[in-house]
């Protein structure tokens, strides 16, 4: 939906702008990536990384969506190849979103990530999860 935010990365106004450019196999597309991945998989990816909503439980959107689910993740990792790997960003640790990805995917993990970000002279904790299929 933000077209700019690829513009960005093209432009190299992003972390790892120029790494992620000279990736052979990356792929972006605009649009709503959760009717993308609530659909019908045209193609299998090694990667999927969703970076969207604020968290889980805190979403962009007034009602809460389906992907965040175990119905919804399992539609998405059809769109994994075999071994690949969903990753989730989100501001907040979220245990339901935990248990929907454990109960959908053998192989799941949890990764808190600390930055400090010096605009606000604040260290924050992100978390990444990930679904390996």
């Amino acid at each position: 939906f933000l077209p700019q935010v690829l513009d960005w990365l093209r432009e190299g106004l992003i972390p790892l702008s120029v790494e992620l450019n000279a990736a052979e196999h990356l792929q972006l597309t605009a649009g709503d990536v959760y009717q993308r991945l609530l659909g019908e998989p045209q193609e299998e990816f090694d990667l999927i990384v969703i970076d969207v909503d604020h968290s889980p439980a805190d979403q962009l959107s007034a009602q809460e969506h389906e992907f965040y689910g175990a119905s919804g993740l399992t539609t998405a990792k059809a769109h994994l190849a075999d071994g690949g790997v969903l990753a989730v960003w989100s501001y907040a640790e979220n245990s339901s979103f935990s248990e929907a990805l454990r109960a959908v995917f053998a192989d799941t993990h949890v990764e808190p990530v600390r930055t400090y970000n010096p605009m606000v002279n604040h260290e924050q904790t992100d978390w990444l999860f990930f679904g390996v299929k």
